[in-house]
């Protein structure tokens, strides 16, 4: 595969033709100008990805994307890497917050195992999860870089492609993961993208103590100049040399959502750090992207100034998995009901506002 593929991926820019019908119906509906505030830009923004008015909201899907961190062996979180299989597990069983929060918005789970460190044939053949896995885990990049530019390639490629088959019947996207370590892994992404020393990147993850931050912060900052990882390397190599494969399948689907134009939703800090390295690879995917929630991880905040993002919920939430995303995903329909089902000042037979110079 080409290195280049994913940079020249044809990504067009959202469509202002519709953006300005729904803003024109907007000031039609029975409400003061701009009532509603946020929720309606946000189905202007819907209107403009899908090129059509009003938006819907139909078909939502999760996906959670599943993979090993080898940065693990460095003892730099409070869970033993077997947590990855044994969540995914628990996925697979409708048992996890994902499952919960999806089923309450009516969203379909789609669990997505593209490098955990364990056999789950028994799951994958009775479609309980996909097989598309790259390899059992990355490598730890304290040692040597997480993979080859082919294994990035192919990362990238899993999250296009689960578009390109799902686009027909989706209307909105979310993206989230599981892997043990993976907020290591984002932090260093993060470093390395905007030139930042980890330490002001670096939350706690799991839980850590003060002292087992610092020892994370030290193998990140060690690890980033054995890599000579820094916001020259082009993305892709960034990947390759301090990332993983959950992250890379984001960055593809990221990258996919604009390309067959469908909005997506980030959740936190890792699959945030993935719409990041989505928009260098190419800045139209912007456009396409809701951000969940603000997460309380610091580096979190750092990518929302960066992307220049609204968090939709800040519930102090740090769990990962996708979880924000449900939650949002009922502001984003609730917007796409108020343009189809609200009623105009016409249809409604009610007095808009009166006209400047009017008497009262």
């Amino acid at each position: 595969m080409n290195k280049n593929f994913f940079n020249e991926l044809n990504i067009l820019p959202v469509n202002q033709k519709f953006s300005q019908i729904a803003k024109d119906h907007i000031e039609k509906l029975t409400m003061p100008p701009w009532a509603l505030g946020d929720l309606l830009n946000l189905g202007v923004q819907l209107s403009s990805i899908q090129e059509q008015f009003p938006p819907k909201i139909n078909h939502k899907t999760v996906y959670i994307f599943a993979g090993d961190n080898g940065i693990t062996d460095e003892n730099i979180s409070l869970f033993p890497k077997i947590v990855t299989e044994q969540m995914v597990r628990n996925f697979a069983s409708g048992g996890a917050a994902i499952n919960v929060l999806s089923r309450h918005a009516g969203a379909e789970t789609v669990i997505v195992d593209v490098g955990v460190d364990a056999n789950l044939e028994d799951l994958s053949q009775k479609g309980l999860i996909l097989n598309r896995k790259i390899r059992k885990g990355t490598y730890n990049f304290f040692e040597k870089p997480s993979m080859s530019l082919d294994e990035a390639l192919q990362s990238l490629q899993v999250g296009l492609d689960l578009v390109k088959e799902s686009f027909h019947e989706t209307d909105l996207y979310a993206i989230g993961e599981m892997g043990i370590g993976n907020t290591t892994t984002s932090s260093a992404l993060l470093s390395a993208l905007l030139d930042k020393d980890p330490d002001q990147l670096t939350g706690k993850g799991t839980g850590l103590n003060d002292q087992a931050r610092l020892h994370k912060v030290e193998i990140i900052r060690e690890s980033l100049k054995r890599r000579s990882a820094s916001s020259k390397d082009d993305p892709l190599t960034l990947l390759q040399k301090i990332g993983s494969f959950e992250i890379g399948a984001m960055v593809g689907m990221v990258l996919g959502c604009a390309l067959y134009r469908r909005p997506l939703l980030m959740d936190g800090l890792i699959s945030s750090t993935a719409g990041l390295l989505a928009s260098r690879i190419n800045k139209s995917v912007t456009p396409y992207l809701f951000l969940a929630h603000k997460s309380v991880e610091p580096g979190h905040m750092a990518i929302i100034e960066e992307l220049q993002l609204k968090p939709l919920l800040d519930l102090n939430m740090r769990l990962g998995e996708g979880s924000g995303t449900p939650l949002a995903m009922n502001l984003l329909e609730a917007s796409s009901k108020i343009m189809a089902e609200m009623a105009t000042f016409e249809s409604a037979q009610v007095s808009g506002q009166k006209e400047e110079g009017d008497k009262k």
